[in-house]
This record gives structure tokens, sequence and C-alpha cells, in this order.
């Protein structure tokens, strides 16, 4: 069993591109059982037309939003939403989830290759409380801009949130 590297994940981008991303890249994976085989549902932002956008999932161990093409990727956010100015569709929007990926986050793959993709910018904060460490990542226009892990010496005391992870 893993050790979960879990926090939150800052997206920002135009509206079409953050649904774009949130509709070709996440998934829903759920099961009935430990044992029974995963069924993928796609996830569809609903757009009220007044300035926001949403998808509401009702997460359990036995049904998680998932990042596509990964193996322990998560969306541990129940809701993912995001409001925009409705008379500019060009206006700047952000959204902010809650993760978790098994062990680390995996930068290029996961994040690098979707900011090119997308056109969209990452700005990233993990934990993994077990093996006491802190990731901090940016991704600008495609290119790594921030990239840092940090160890502590006293976790407990010196780490942001320690008690995510693990």
């Amino acid at each position: 069993m893993p050790n979960w590297c879990e926090g939150y994940l800052k997206i920002r981008g135009k509206k079409k591109d953050l649904i774009n991303f949130i509709e070709n890249e996440f998934v829903i994976a759920k099961s009935e059982s430990v044992i029974s085989g995963i069924e993928y549902i796609d996830v569809k932002m609903e757009d009220d037309g007044l300035g926001e956008c949403r998808f509401e999932h009702e997460s359990s161990y036995l049904s998680k939003i998932k990042l596509k093409n990964t193996r322990r990727f998560f969306i541990k956010s129940e809701e993912l939403s995001f409001y925009y100015d409705e008379e500019d569709e060009d206006t700047i929007c952000h959204i902010t989830l809650w993760i978790e990926q098994a062990w680390a986050i995996i930068v290029q793959q996961l994040l690098v290759e979707h900011s090119q993709k997308y056109s969209l910018d990452f700005n990233l904060y993990a934990s993994e409380s077990s093996m006491e460490f802190e990731q901090y990542l940016t991704i600008i226009d495609g290119r790594l801009v921030r990239y840092e892990e940090k160890k502590y010496n006293d976790f407990n005391f010196e780490a942001i949130n320690p008690s995510l992870g693990g």
C-alpha cells in the first residue's frame, strides 16, 4: 500500500481551457466492491450562464475523481467549481483542487504536459507525512519554473501542514 502525497493544486487559465482540461483529463473511477472491475465515467462541467462552472461528486473509497492515464492521482475535492466574468470569455479563471498521488507528485507527465496541451498554469503544494517531505511546484506556459522538495529535521514542527499525506 502506498504512502499518499496530498495537498492543493491551483489551476489558472481561460474558462474554455479549464473546462476542456477537466472534461478531457478527469474521470470518475467507480467500482461496486474492492474486487470488482473499475467503471470510468466522464466528468461534465455545468455552466450556469451567470458566472459559475461546477461539477459535484460524492467521493468515497469506491468512487473517486481520477486524472486519466495515471495509476494513482486522485482529486479529493467533491466539488469542482470556478467563477468567470460572463461578459468576457477570455477572463483568467482559477480553481483549487484537493489532490493526492501515491508516493510523490510526478511533475513532467502530469503537469508540464497538461500545461502545454491546455494552455494552463499550475501551482501545487503537497505534503507526505510518513516520508516527511513537501513539494512545491509552479508550471507556467508549459515550463517548470519552480520545483522545490523540502525535508525537515522536525517535520511535525517545521512543515506547513504536517497532517497532510501519509
